[in-house]
């Protein structure tokens, strides 16, 4: 604290030495790695989760974090005149099984509840220890909205059907 250092306390979310500088960097990685420990913060899994479980975010720069390993990686992906975020698990760039290739809202949630997957298997697991089941629920995530928080458009009058 003298030094004026500030400690990071929670889930590693780490993001490599040139990110935000790069200029070959396909994104910024930062705002999508500080977004990623709000959300595992709101989501009460720091307490829950091991010292060694992690995240890492790359932004497809020069100085790339392939050789990394993490229990999720997210790594910016050019797509046509955007950036999609291709997420996997458990390993580095050539170990880590892909699980999907999404915008980068969906890239938090995929995160988040693979890191509750992890969570509820206690502070010994890894995203290793996920099941095949749990894996493909995960790889199933599309970008779109989750559907706890697309609006009702159902009927009220109970027209489906009559």
């Amino acid at each position: 604290d003298a030094l004026g250092i500030e400690v990071r306390t929670g889930v590693p979310v780490e993001t490599g030495p040139l990110a935000g500088i790069d200029p070959q960097e396909v994104a910024d990685p930062r705002p999508l790695a500080e977004r990623l420990r709000a959300a595992i913060e709101e989501a009460g899994l720091t307490a829950r989760l091991g010292p060694k479980v992690s995240v890492l975010v790359d932004g497809g720069g020069q100085l790339t974090m392939d050789a990394v390993a993490a229990d999720v990686r997210l790594k910016a992906v050019r797509a046509g005149a955007g950036v999609l975020w291709a997420v996997s698990v458990a390993g580095d760039d050539q170990s880590a099984k892909p699980l999907a290739m999404v915008e980068e809202e969906a890239s938090r949630y995929v995160t988040v509840a693979a890191l509750r997957m992890v969570a509820e298997k206690g502070r010994q697991a890894h995203t290793r220890d996920l099941t095949e089941r749990q894996l493909n629920s995960l790889a199933s995530w599309h970008s779109g909205a989750p559907l706890s928080v697309l609006p009702d458009i159902s009927p009220s009058g109970g027209e489906i059907g009559s």
